[in-house]
């Protein structure tokens, strides 16, 4: 099956390969059949779902500009493959199968198709897919870019969440560049505050920088949410990840600890198993306080002996 969209989800056109095209004009509620059977292979809508166009297989191209109650069978029998559609209708993109085999024209037709109808995400994760299998990294941030400013300011927050990350990715990952990777995730984040994956990420970035004050400020951040949400499993591990820098750079003159009767065990101790001190942080502290708490928790305060 194919299927495309008006921009409100009203009008829907469905392409049944080796059926017929099927429309709705009640958000898909009740279906009426279209044209005859074919070998139906992509179909492709404009914005208010008047003008639509189908690509069959090995056969013509169609369009409507009557919301599929009619259809005009265009060019020659070819062996199309995809097909998109401006916002208004009047521009058409098709693709034929033979074009996948030359990569890098696919990606140029990719992008046109982008550039008609963002919302054609199929296109984007084709490209994706190219430059990613190529590793062409460059290539793939800026394609990235692009979809970014296409989608800017159009309310589809969750998908420019997951192109800054991605593209967060990219930079981290494949072209080492962190600066611009805390760009992309910081605009991840603002993209999607209520997600702690970002802060975590960002704190591991900066403390990577030296920039501890930075990387305290995600944290504390992180603890906040996790707190808000009584999740004392992920405030142990936020805690950690905050003591560990703290720790390693030598900056922690007291230690507050509890013991309780809860056991978290495997990734959930205070520290990380990797967190690499200096000599001078692992011994000379003192037991300052032991105090018992609610639901039999045990507080222990220990400080650095010189630190008083």
């Amino acid at each position: 099956w194919s299927v495309a969209s008006s921009a409100d989800g009203t009008f829907l056109v469905a392409a049944d390969r080796g059926g017929q095209l099927y429309t709705s004009d009640d958000s898909g509620v009740t279906w009426t059949a279209r044209e005859s059977n074919r070998d139906w292979i992509s179909v492709a809508s404009s914005k208010d779902g008047t003008r639509l166009v189908a690509a069959v297989y090995g056969g013509q191209l169609y369009t409507s500009t009557d919301d599929g109650i009619n259809w005009m069978p265009r060019e020659s029998n070819r062996g199309w493959f995809s097909v998109a559609s401006s916002a208004d209708g009047t521009r058409l993109v098709a693709f034929l199968g033979s074009t996948l085999g030359n990569l890098d024209r696919a990606v140029v037709l990719f992008e046109q198709t982008l550039d008609l109808n963002p919302s054609m995400l199929e296109a984007f994760e084709r490209i994706n897919k190219i430059l990613t299998g190529q590793k062409a990294w460059r290539p793939l941030e800026r394609t990235f870019r692009k979809m970014l400013h296409r989608v800017a300011g159009k309310g589809n927050a969750e998908l420019e969440y997951n192109l800054w990350h991605g593209l967060g990715i990219i930079y981290r990952d494949r072209l080492s560049e962190t600066a611009s990777a805390i760009e992309a995730f910081r605009m991840a984040s603002a993209a999607k505050p209520e997600d702690t994956t970002e802060r975590q990420i960002l704190a591991e970035l900066y403390e990577a920088t030296g920039d501890l004050d930075a990387a305290i400020e995600q944290v504390a951040g992180l603890a906040d949410r996790h707190m808000a949400a009584g999740d004392r499993v992920g405030l142990v591990v936020v805690a950690g990840v905050l003591a560990a820098s703290l720790l390693a750079e030598g900056l922690l003159e007291e230690l507050q600890l509890t013991l309780c009767p809860r056991l978290l065990g495997g990734p959930h101790g205070w520290l990380a198993s990797d967190t690499l001190l200096p000599a001078s942080m692992t011994e000379g502290w003192r037991l300052e306080e032991q105090r018992p708490l609610e639901q039999d928790e045990l507080l222990l305060r220990y400080r650095r002996r010189g630190r008083d």
